[in-house]
């Protein structure tokens, strides 16, 4: 990756909060109980 030469710093914010399977998925797909979509906006 290039790098940067301004010195400016990446800023992220969280997007509200994670986003979980539902019982359904877990029933279906019992791996994707503990995954967890988690969503950024880059500033």
């Amino acid at each position: 990756l290039p790098m940067c030469v301004c010195n400016h710093k990446a800023v992220v914010k969280a997007k509200n909060k994670a986003i979980e399977p539902s019982a359904g998925e877990i029933e279906v797909n019992p791996r994707a109980r503990s995954a967890k979509l988690r969503v950024a906006v880059k500033l």
